[in-house]
């Protein structure tokens, strides 16, 4: 069968491929998917699953009940701190000083919800590693390139999408 040889650049480093056969499938903007090569967007297949989604609407649920809290105790400040006159200053330092409360408040409620996002996340990474293996092992995947830090691609070789609908499948299980 007639073919011809490709080279792809992958982390910098030039990899020389096996001859591809000239009938192979063609993207109209980035040529033909190479065989063996797949790319994989793992942040993408981590946030657009099933579990991902669950988790980033817990995540924002969190992060919104914070923002409540503590906008309501920097709205309540503001408005005592606007009552007062200019020379009750021993009363004004101590509502600075509870703005200060606050304001860590927020900061340490932000850091933890921060710390069980990436625990969050790496819970589902096992799910993930299992599918992402599984859809390896279909497609016949001798490299695996992050999609991110490629130019662009023959969507053909992307097994993002088989990644994330394999992880949703097992996901009630």
């Amino acid at each position: 069968m007639p073919g011809r040889s490709k080279c792809l650049i992958v982390g910098g480093a030039l990899c020389a491929l096996a001859p591809m056969p000239v009938a192979a499938q063609q993207s109209p903007q980035f040529g033909p998917a190479v065989e063996g090569i797949c790319l994989f967007a793992r942040d993408e297949a981590l946030r657009t699953s099933d579990m991902g989604r669950d988790i980033a609407r817990r995540i924002g649920d969190a992060r919104k009940a914070v923002q409540q809290q503590v906008a309501s105790e920097k709205t309540r400040i503001d408005n005592e701190l606007a009552r007062l006159r200019s020379n009750d200053s021993e009363r004004r330092m101590d509502l600075f000083d509870e703005m200060n409360t606050v304001n860590r408040f927020e900061a340490n409620a932000n850091n933890r919800i921060e710390q069980q996002t990436e625990v969050a996340f790496r819970g589902i990474e096992p799910a993930m590693e299992s599918a992402l293996g599984r859809a390896v092992t279909r497609r016949k995947c001798g490299l695996i390139v992050e999609r991110s830090i490629t130019y662009g691609w023959n969507s053909a070789m992307d097994i993002t999408p088989a990644v994330v609908a394999a992880m949703n499948a097992g996901a009630g299980t």
